[in-house]
């Protein structure tokens, strides 16, 4: 008997949120195929079902974690009455919680990884990048240039958060970088 087409969905929506986790956690390089589907609960088999390789997992589950993160901030974010709190949005993610936590956004969380991957999985990161500038030009009247500023500014405070291991100067570095943006 042949699986329904949302049960097809619901495996690789699985698939995706098991690799998303463990790349944004342990990188490309450390994360295996097997590794994946042990925490999707599944097996390797039904992996070659769902995708054709791991660089090809890689760059569907960053952009899955990408867009999950910034669905999580935007419903964080906004009161049906007032809209979405842009300066809620950087509170989210600039905190202790989001740089810990497991369902980080791949923008940070892999940036140095993504530098030593193939064209195709940088081209998804710069779509990524890309795509949230031009989501936070629809929700602001800032120039372009000083969304970039600020989208470097985050990626960058909390991917250099993740790498320092004394929690009281990433909370320090976290909010330098957010009374920068300001």
């Amino acid at each position: 008997m042949a699986w329904s087409k949302d049960h097809k969905d619901q495996s690789r929506n699985n698939i995706l949120a098991a690799a998303a986790e463990l790349f944004t956690q342990r990188g490309f390089e450390t994360t295996s195929i097997d590794d994946v589907m042990t925490r999707a609960g599944m097996t390797r088999g039904a992996f070659y079902s769902h995708f054709k390789s791991k660089s090809e997992l890689y760059r569907e589950a960053m952009t899955f974690a990408a867009l999950r993160r910034f669905r999580r901030s935007l419903e964080d974010a906004t009161d049906l009455a007032s809209g979405v709190d842009i300066s809620c949005m950087l509170e989210n993610y600039l905190s202790q919680a989001h740089v810990n936590g497991k369902d980080g956004c791949p923008l940070a969380f892999l940036v140095t990884d993504v530098a030593h991957q193939d064209p195709a999985i940088r081209d998804t990161y710069t779509r990524i990048f890309d795509g949230l500038a031009k989501r936070f030009a629809g929700a602001t009247d800032k120039p372009r240039e000083q969304i970039l500023q600020t989208l470097v500014m985050m990626v960058g405070g909390v991917a250099i958060a993740r790498a320092i291991n004394d929690p009281d100067l990433q909370q320090e570095l976290l909010d330098a970088v957010k009374g920068g943006l300001q």
